[in-house]
C-alpha cells in the first residue's frame, strides 16, 4: 500500500490574480487558434506566427512565451492520436 500526504491551504480570493489567470488563458486560446489555421505545431513556427499578435495583450515577455509553448503543448499532443491512427483527441 502507498501511502500519501495531502495539504490544505486556504488562499484568500485574489481579483488581480484571477484577472492575469483569465488572461493568460485568452492568450493560450488565441496561439492554438493561430497555429490550428496555419497547421503548425513545432516550438519555433508557433512562436514566430504568435508572438506579435500576443504583443497586442501588454503583458511581459515570459507570459507570452509559456502561453505559446502550452499552446504547442496541447497541438502536439492533439496530433499523437492522429499519427497512430486511433482518432483523435480535440484540445
Amino acid at each position: 500500500m502507498r501511502a500519501t500526504k495531502s495539504i490544505k491551504q486556504k488562499i484568500p480570493h485574489n481579483n488581480d490574480l484571477d484577472s492575469m489567470m483569465s488572461v493568460f488563458t485568452k492568450m493560450i486560446n488565441q496561439s492554438i487558434k493561430i497555429g490550428l489555421k496555419n497547421n503548425c505545431s513545432t516550438l519555433k513556427r508557433l512562436s514566430t506566427l504568435a508572438y506579435y499578435d500576443l504583443d497586442s495583450q501588454g503583458l511581459v515577455t515570459s507570459y507570452k512565451l509559456n502561453a505559446v509553448s502550452q499552446a504547442c503543448g496541447i497541438l502536439s499532443r492533439r496530433e499523437l492520436p492522429l499519427a497512430k491512427a486511433r482518432g483523435f483527441l480535440l484540445p
